[in-house]
């Protein structure tokens, strides 16, 4: 609901389009203030938000999630 240019800082907004908007907004904050803490190691992001909308549980990986996954198991087996 901007115009113009719209830069990949955190949403300082309460107006969203639909649910999805508001959510990804929602989980980034929540990311944002763990990485506060010093809890993330590296600039961290929320590109896409998948899940069941009341448990979160994602039963398939597939196009994007199958490298992200494979990156998490990666860094968990270092």
């Amino acid at each position: 609901m901007r115009d113009g240019m719209c830069m990949e800082t955190p949403i300082t907004t309460d107006s969203f389009t639909n649910v999805y908007e508001e959510k990804k907004a929602q989980a980034e904050g929540v990311i944002g203030r763990y990485c506060e803490t010093g809890g993330c190691l590296f600039p961290t992001a929320v590109s896409i938000v998948y899940g069941h909308s009341k448990t979160g549980i994602a039963l398939k990986f597939n196009a994007l999630y199958a490298p992200v996954k494979s990156l998490l198991c990666i860094r968990t087996s270092l």
